[in-house]
């Protein structure tokens, strides 16, 4: 159910099906930090079971090349399990993991970076509840940390930007939040491919947050977003207005928080999405991780990756338009406005 790698090369690093025979002691293939691990029989699969140790974790001795790597497994989940993925693993004191837990009417997806053994969430979000069998894939290097599922449910991808791996991480694993007894199937470590400009999308193996690249160095566009308007002549009512711009992956889109007059000159305006589209269009929306590649800008449009800056061309309203662009504006003078985004 997983997604494989699907880069140039050899990927992989260490795979394991937990296929009988298989020794309930793991100590040949991993280091168990805590938890009660045993090979089961799951329908007609062997699978790796969890009694429901809070806390519990195993990780691989296998390492991947570099910390920046792409972990697969398959979960058999219920209401109630909380299943991890471990990733960038130095120790049983550091790594990050993706915590899954299955609600009875949705799933949470938490990212967390663990450090001398205590826990920082990084992003919660709350997507459409996975299926009771789900391949995840856990993507990690410097530039975006993210979760996605197989089958994949509407909003079922979540990202955090500039996670801070650990330089020694070179480990993967799986473990148990909660209380249930759990089950994993289709374990693999993979050394991770990421973007490297122009690669068409059937080189890579990991989703990654849109990102922006600037000068062959690649920046995660972050989740929170400010719009500035500027304005002259008769729009100049709009001039320094504001409003947020914030990516929910629950319906994995852009909302804005401006509504009544605003909602009209913007909204309307632009498409905020990943990729320019042309004209005045410019995306920040990930419909589909696997489209969102890198940050792509059209002629009219001034960006930086570091800070990240977007200005949209100018919008003219001209004296007796029979369209005007906006009904901020005076109708009895022409006007234009512009509106620069940022992260804030």
């Amino acid at each position: 159910m997983s997604r494989r790698c699907c880069c140039l090369g050899d990927c992989g690093v260490f795979s394991d099906d937990f296929d009988a025979p298989h020794p309930n002691d793991l100590s040949a293939n991993y280091t168990t930090g805590s938890g009660t691990w045993a090979t089961l029989l799951s329908g007609a699969n062997d699978v790796l079971g969890e009694s429901g140790t809070s806390g519990a974790a195993i990780w691989t001795l296998a390492q991947s090349k570099t910390n920046d790597q792409h972990v697969n497994v398959d979960i058999i989940t219920a209401v109630g399990d909380k299943h991890r993925v471990l990733c960038n693993v130095v120790d049983g004191a550091n790594y990050h993991f993706v915590q899954i837990e299955q609600n009875a009417g949705n799933t949470t997806v938490k990212l967390y970076k663990r450090t001398t053994g205590g826990n920082v969430l990084l992003q919660e979000d709350d997507i459409d509840q996975i299926e009771a069998e789900t391949g995840v894939s856990v993507c990690i290097n410097d530039v975006s940390f993210t979760v996605s599922f197989n089958p994949t449910p509407p909003g079922g991808f979540v990202y955090h930007c500039s996670p801070g791996l650990f330089p020694n991480g070179r480990k993967a694993g799986i473990g148990n939040g909660g209380t249930t007894a759990i089950e994993f199937d289709a374990f693999t470590l993979e050394n991770f491919s990421g973007i490297d400009g122009v690669e068409p999308a059937d080189n890579q193996c990991c989703h990654q947050q849109c990102l922006c690249i600037e000068d062959g160095n690649e920046y995660c566009i972050g989740q929170e977003l400010l719009a500035t308007i500027t304005a002259f002549g008769g729009c100049d009512p709009l001039d320094g207005a504001t409003f947020d711009l914030d990516y929910a992956p629950s319906v994995n889109e852009w909302n804005t928080d401006i509504g009544g007059g605003l909602a009209c000159h913007i909204s309307d305006s632009w498409t905020f999405g990943c990729n320019a589209i042309g004209g005045k269009q410019f995306t920040l929306e990930n419909n589909d991780p696997e489209d969102c590649l890198e940050f792509s800008d059209s002629e009219d449009e001034i960006i930086s990756c570091a800070p990240f800056v977007v200005v949209f061309p100018s919008s003219s309203y001209i004296t007796g338009d029979p369209a005007p662009v906006c009904t901020c504006c005076d109708g009895d003078i022409s006007g234009s406005f512009f509106v620069t985004i940022t992260e804030r």
